[in-house]
């Protein structure tokens, strides 16, 4: 009896990262809606920018890492640090993730969709 008991907490325990990782997702593309509206002005238009964008860099995997790029936005390390966020802080909050992005696009492409125009011609923003 306690075997099964122990083997169904593991397959309920198995079953659990993929149904956060799914709502880490959608609670980030609620957070990243809301926060360019409030922080940018950016409508639904930009926002559809701003999903592909983030779907092509991490899928809004805010684990993600290649190499030096990190988080939902894949930045690079030098530019998260320079806002002050070390890989640790900067890795285990999507919010933070989500900020940061935005102000990388804000500075260096205006828009989310200028980021996107940029990526489907270059490969990456």
């Amino acid at each position: 009896m306690r075997a099964i008991v122990v083997a169904t907490a593991v397959l309920l325990t198995a079953a659990m990262p993929t149904a956060q990782a799914s709502a880490s997702k959608s609670a980030a593309k609620s957070y990243a809606k809301s926060y360019m509206k409030q922080t940018y002005g950016w409508g639904d238009a930009q926002y559809a920018c701003l999903v592909h964008v983030f779907n092509y860099e991490s899928h809004w995997n805010y684990k993600a890492k290649n190499g030096r790029y990190w988080g939902i936005p894949q930045l690079n390390s030098g530019f998260v640090r320079g806002q002050g966020y070390s890989k640790s802080q900067f890795m285990a909050n999507y919010k933070v993730q989500i900020r940061v992005g935005l102000k990388y696009i804000k500075k260096r492409h205006h828009t989310p969709c200028n980021a996107w125009h940029k990526i489907k011609k270059h490969g990456s923003y």
